[in-house]
């Protein structure tokens, strides 16, 4: 078959261990006995959820570009890649641990409904996972049966007509199959975006022509691969799911293989109201709560701690420096503004003191790519030294001995002010004299993309993604380079790093970038943003991982975990 395609682009955490509960007994080998009883999975149970479901769902189709329906789609359906989490994760040898939005780092994907693919600058070849059904027993319109290249091929052809076909413009040039089980993409352009979009990113999940051809924008349509399928959606109220019975994954735990999932049920609650919320996850109505408030936190964690939680990056908070014009047009003065910035501080502004202070431009948390504070030279080092006496000596030196008056623009929000005072008066310290310059964020964001302020601006900037900190940040012209940096090298190896196949290689050049873009100070980064979720520990065989593939693939780890009955009950609940 042939289709041709008319074209139109945290963490490690602060994880509460699970306590040990064992029965009470003196005898060792009776405790022994029930602490393995507690450690063995059991099947069962329903486990209700809040991340994302404060409203409910918008249509399912995907002519219609709603993105939200991507969350709730997700425990129904499959995406082509998924984060090895049996391998690298918490459940392997523990070297990543899945706590960041919106990517997986290239060295820790794997194959979810193909099981290889191989990449070259003209194609990518998909082989599709042999005996894997469609889970359809809800609908009456399709039969259970085996998912084909064709059905993946026809499914990309969709996402292509869709409202976020864009994505692909120049990309793509034919996409067809070969055999029952192999899907073969021509490029117009190679990108690596492609198996970010087609392969994992929100809209990537699975569904057979069948649901395409029968009102997909209804939910009691759906049909997927996944663990679960849909049950009920009553508005206002809830959507739930029921356990596919035969689900095609297993998983392995103290060597011995399980059937996935063990849950049977899966209920998120529509809950517009915050308090509601808390109230929920501390009677243990909730069994997790993705996202809790930092207002909510302290509150929360004092009344109820006997739950676990972990933070999950986003982005660190930075302050861009306009280095196309004076004063910062001299790298020697834009690495005095960084060596007169108390981090410190700011950190503890953002209620952030137990993150790295050298988070940017490589995700502290993606050892792939990330070069620890302790190793790197002393030029690069040094400017996590806060010295206001040595910043001002520095400014001297690049020609500014009295010191500076700059502009500072943000916008009018509590938080974002409080962060404008805490720049004024750290900068003053260094004989800097800040102005603080205060526009809605719409205005703010018109004066970034277009770069008409003047010198500096506050932003943040998302870091899980390694590739658009150095194409659309720093890169000559990029859509993400706010301050106007510009330096040839980074430019060079931008450009090649989009065209590497070779993983090793491409993280070469990452850090060889990110070296670059930190000792020449392209931005003050100045502390991480990271969101903060919380568990009950009768949750089994989990360990705070947060998704294994974009933003709703907590789903993809839902399998894996079961619900310790007995514990819950011994809790009270």
């Amino acid at each position: 078959m042939t289709k041709r395609i008319f074209l139109s682009c945290i963490v490690l955490s602060l994880i509460i261990p699970v306590c040990a509960f064992a029965a009470g007994t003196s005898d060792t080998t009776t405790e022994a006995a029930a602490v393995d009883e507690a450690k063995t999975p059991r099947y069962g149970g329903t486990f209700t959820y809040y991340g994302f479901n404060n409203n409910d769902p918008p249509s399912a189709a995907i002519s219609d570009g709603q993105y939200f329906a991507t969350r709730w789609i997700a425990p129904i359906a499959e995406k082509i890649l998924v984060g090895g989490v049996e391998t690298y994760g918490p459940m392997g040898n523990d070297e990543y641990g899945f706590r960041a939005v919106s990517y997986i780092p290239d060295k820790y994907l794997e194959g979810k409904l193909i099981e290889s693919w191989e990449i070259t600058p003209d194609k990518v070849y998909w082989h599709v996972r042999p005996g894997i059904h469609w889970a359809a027993d809800n609908v009456d319109f399709m039969d259970n049966r085996e998912m084909t290249g064709e059905d993946v091929a026809l499914d990309l052809i969709s996402f292509w007509k869709s409202a976020w076909g864009g994505r692909f413009d120049g990309m793509i040039a034919d996409v067809r199959t070969e055999g029952k089980y192999t899907v073969v993409i021509e490029f117009e352009t190679y990108s690596h975006n492609f198996m970010y979009f087609a392969g994992y990113e929100d809209r990537a999940y699975v569904t057979p022509p069948e649901v395409l051809e029968n009102n997909p924008e209804k939910w009691e349509n759906q049909v997927g691969t996944g663990a679960w399928m849909f049950e009920e959606w009553v508005v206002g109220s809830h959507m739930s799911y029921v356990k596919n019975p035969n689900y095609w994954d297993s998983t392995t735990i103290d060597g011995v293989e399980y059937k996935m999932p063990f849950i049977d049920r899966v209920m998120l609650p529509i809950i517009p109201d915050t308090s509601t919320q808390i109230a929920a996850l501390r009677t243990g109505k909730l069994d997790m709560h993705h996202g809790v408030p930092v207002a909510q936190q302290a509150s929360l964690e004092r009344t109820t701690p006997n739950l676990l939680s972990a933070f999950v990056t986003s982005g660190v908070t930075q302050i861009n420096l306009k280095c196309d014009v004076p004063p910062f047009d001299n790298v020697d003065v834009r690495r005095a503004m960084m060596v007169g910035t108390d981090i410190e501080a700011f950190k503890r502004l953002a209620q952030m003191e137990d993150q790295p202070t050298h988070a940017y431009p490589a995700n502290p948390y993606d050892p792939s790519i990330y070069t620890p504070l302790a190793e790197l030279p002393e030029e690069a080092r040094m400017l996590y030294d806060y010295d206001p006496e040595k910043a001002m000596k520095m400014l001297a030196d690049a020609g500014y001995p009295d010191g500076l008056e700059i502009e500072f623009w943000a916008n009018p929000t509590p938080a974002n002010q409080d962060f404008a005072s805490l720049v004024k008066d750290v900068w003053a310290k260094i004989g800097v004299e800040v102005e603080i310059k205060t526009v809605d964020e719409v205005t703010l964001h018109q004066y970034r993309t277009t770069g008409t302020y003047n010198d500096t601006i506050s932003n943040g900037m998302p870091i899980s993604n390694p590739l658009p900190i150095v194409t659309a940040f720093a890169k000559t012209g990029g859509t993400w380079n706010y301050g106007q940096y510009s330096n040839a090298r980074v430019d060079e190896l931008a450009d090649q790093i989009g065209i590497e196949l070779d993983v090793e290689k491409k993280n070469s050049m990452y850090r060889e970038a990110f070296l670059i873009i930190l000792n020449e100070v392209a931005s003050v980064p100045t502390s991480l943003g990271m969101g903060k979720f919380y568990w009950w520990p009768w949750l089994r065989n989990y360990s705070g991982e947060y998704a294994l593939d974009d933003d709703s693939g907590f789903f993809a780890v839902l399998p894996y975990i079961w619900i310790d009955q007995d514990l819950k009950a011994e809790m009270g609940f």
